[in-house]
C-alpha cells in the first residue's frame, strides 16, 4: 500500500514537472513577445513559484526512494510538504492548463466592465488587441460587408460615452445599452445610447471607407443628425463633429477599432 502511494506520488510529480517545463517555455515566449513590442512590464507569474516547488519536490523524491526508511521519509514529505505547496501548484496548473484563444480572453476580460467604467487589466487588454490585430482575418476591413450590421458596445475609452454610462441621463435613470448600426454600402452610421424611462441619445452620421488609405482599414465619418429623448420628450440637438477610425480587428461578430483621438472601441455583433 505504501509502495503504491509512493509510486503514485512520484508519477504525479513527474507529470507536473513535465507540464511545468511547458509553462516555462510559454513564459519565455511571452517575454520574447514583450521585447519585440517594446513593453517592459514584468511577466513574472505564480507559475515561477510553482515550477520551483515542483522541481524541489521532484529532486527530493528521486533522492529518497532507495530504502524502506527513505520511503517512509518520502511518505511524510508527500503528506506534509506537498499540501504546503498547494497554492503554488494550483497557480501552476492554472498557468499551464489549456488556454482559450485571444478573442475569448478579450471577451472575458471586458465582461463585467460596464462598457469601460469598471477598471480592468489594461496592459493585458492591449496585449490581446495586438495579438488579434496581427492575425486579423478580414483584409481591407473598412470595405468589408462584415463591417455593416447591428453592433453592441462591449468596452471603450471614449470619455463622453463613459460619462453618460456612469452618470446616466439627468434624472432619466441609468444607461441600459449602447448600440450602433452600420451600413457601409449606403453610407449610414447610427449611434444609440439607451436609458431608463423611455430616454435615449441618438447620433446619426455618414460613413465611408477612406479612399486614400491603401491598407483599407480606415473609415471616415461625419455627424449628420442628433436628438435627445428624455422621458418620452424629443429634443433636437445640433450635430457637431467628424473624424476617422481604424479597424484593428474584424470578424463575423467582433470589432476592435481606434479613432482619431486614440480612443479604443470593442463591439460585438447583435
Amino acid at each position: 500500500m505504501l509502495l503504491t502511494k509512493v509510486i503514485a506520488s512520484h508519477a504525479y510529480i513527474m507529470a507536473a514537472f513535465q507540464a511545468a517545463v511547458v509553462a516555462n517555455n510559454q513564459l519565455a515566449a511571452s517575454k520574447t513577445l514583450a521585447s519585440t513590442t517594446g513593453r517592459a512590464k514584468s511577466h513574472k507569474t505564480p507559475a515561477h513559484d510553482a515550477i520551483l516547488a515542483i522541481w524541489q519536490l521532484y529532486v527530493a523524491l528521486r533522492s529518497s526512494h532507495r530504502s524502506v526508511s527513505s520511503m517512509l521519509a518520502m511518505r511524510l514529505l508527500c503528506l506534509t510538504w506537498l499540501p504546503a505547496q498547494a497554492a503554488a501548484l494550483n497557480a501552476f496548473f492554472a498557468a499551464a492548463g489549456p488556454k482559450t484563444g485571444p478573442k475569448q480572453q478579450l471577451l472575458d476580460l471586458c465582461a463585467g466592465s460596464n462598457y469601460g467604467t469598471v477598471p480592468i487589466d489594461r496592459y493585458r487588454l492591449d496585449e490581446l488587441i495586438d495579438e488579434l490585430a496581427s492575425a486579423n482575418p478580414t483584409p481591407r476591413p473598412a470595405e468589408s460587408p462584415k463591417f455593416s450590421g447591428n453592433w453592441k458596445l462591449l468596452w471603450t475609452t471614449e470619455s463622453e460615452l463613459l460619462f453618460a454610462v456612469e452618470k446616466g441621463l439627468f434624472a432619466a435613470g441609468p444607461c441600459t445599452g449602447v448600440e450602433q448600426t452600420i451600413d457601409v454600402a449606403n453610407g449610414r452610421l447610427e449611434n444609440l445610447v439607451l436609458f431608463d424611462n423611455d430616454s435615449r441619445l441618438f447620433v446619426g452620421s455618414t460613413i465611408e471607407p477612406d479612399a486614400a488609405d491603401a491598407s483599407g482599414v480606415r473609415f471616415n465619418f461625419a455627424f449628420s443628425s442628433c436628438s435627445l429623448r428624455w422621458r418620452g420628450f424629443d429634443v433636437p440637438l445640433p450635430p457637431v463633429g467628424k473624424g476617422w477610425g481604424d479597424l484593428l480587428y474584424l470578424d463575423d461578430d467582433l470589432r476592435v477599432q481606434r479613432d482619431v483621438r486614440g480612443d479604443l472601441l470593442i463591439a460585438t455583433k447583435r
